[in-house]
């Protein structure tokens, strides 16, 4: 049996075929050269790798599982959420489990992208955690020319991102800074998925207008929120509908309770028509929700091209 190493990660191959027959031969180097690529399936249980010798190809499986997220299965809660070294062991569960249609936005977003990016464009993920968002890019983008950076201020995040990054070829970065304080001016398109409801509310337009101000004109700000209604009504009904979607995802009762009770100073959202205020009150004319599900929404935003601050 054939087995490969990407970093101190042990890879098995479950398929192989010779050069001849493989399905993946359009993802190869030419020979003799040896490529391995990357598929990662938004941040799940494995990454495929491509690996080509001696006229075979051989397809293997990396052996890296995300744990499960049981954070809240107790009785109290002692502390506010954090991103602490024990969410990042976790993070990637939480995120499928608990946002909505949380592979189609992503998916959404890269279509948007591919139309209205250009060559040399770089993507900037403002909060990017373990990097499964830009990944996903890397993975659904044909643009080879597109560079791909991602920020945030954890450490464990930025390191298990990295990991995640090794078995793609693409110009993919992680940097570690205050995503409030980016310094990036001309870039193609900014990434904000569900990252501004952490951010105090004061501090908002700041941020976005940091944010405008970094764009090229014609750039593009991806922005995904969990939102509230200001409709009582229809404010209860879609967190119950929420609460259901993470029953379903098999959160129980307890850990529903005890998850809202530690975001509750700390995610503060705010509702459609406030956010596209935020984005108009900044200089973004062209303004779009491009995905809704009940209490959660993702916003395309477009600086203009003739703006007169660039």
């Amino acid at each position: 049996m054939i087995t490969g190493k990407v970093g101190n990660r042990l890879l098995i191959p479950v398929l192989t075929f010779t050069q001849q027959q493989s399905i993946f031969s359009p993802f190869l180097k030419t020979p003799p050269v040896k490529a391995w690529k990357g598929f990662s399936f938004f941040g799940k249980m494995f990454t495929f790798v491509i690996f080509w010798a001696d006229s075979h190809t051989y397809c293997f499986t990396e052996m890296i599982e995300n744990k499960k997220d049981t954070l809240y299965h107790i009785d109290s809660v002692n502390e506010d959420f954090v991103f602490s070294e024990r969410v990042v062991e976790v993070f990637d569960d939480m995120l499928d489990r608990s946002i909505p249609f949380y592979r189609e936005v992503i998916r959404s977003s890269a279509a948007l992208l591919a139309e209205l990016l250009r060559d040399h464009d770089q993507i900037v993920d403002l909060g990017c955690a373990t990097g499964t968002t830009l990944l996903e890019f890397c993975r659904l983008l044909k643009n080879e020319k597109i560079r791909y950076l991602g920020i945030d201020n954890s450490p464990a995040m930025l390191e298990k991102g990295r990991l995640k990054a090794q078995s793609y070829s693409k110009n993919i970065t992680f940097q570690e800074s205050d995503i409030t304080q980016i310094d990036l001016p001309q870039t193609g398109a900014f990434i904000l998925n569900y990252t501004l409801q952490f951010i105090r509310p004061v501090l908002r337009e700041n941020f976005l207008a940091t944010i405008y101000a970094n764009l090229r004109p014609g750039g593009v700000l991806i922005l995904s929120e969990k939102t509230i209604c200001h409709d009582p009504l229809f404010n209860r009904v879609f967190i119950e509908l929420y609460h259901r979607f993470k029953r379903e995802k098999g959160y129980s009762e307890l850990e529903i309770a005890r998850k809202r009770e530690a975001l509750e100073n700390v995610l503060i959202p705010f509702s459609i028509e406030e956010n596209k205020s935020l984005l108009r009150k900044v200089g973004f004319s062209s303004i779009e929700t491009y995905f809704q599900w009940f209490n959660f929404a993702s916003f395309v935003a477009i600086k203009p091209e003739t703006d007169k601050q660039s």
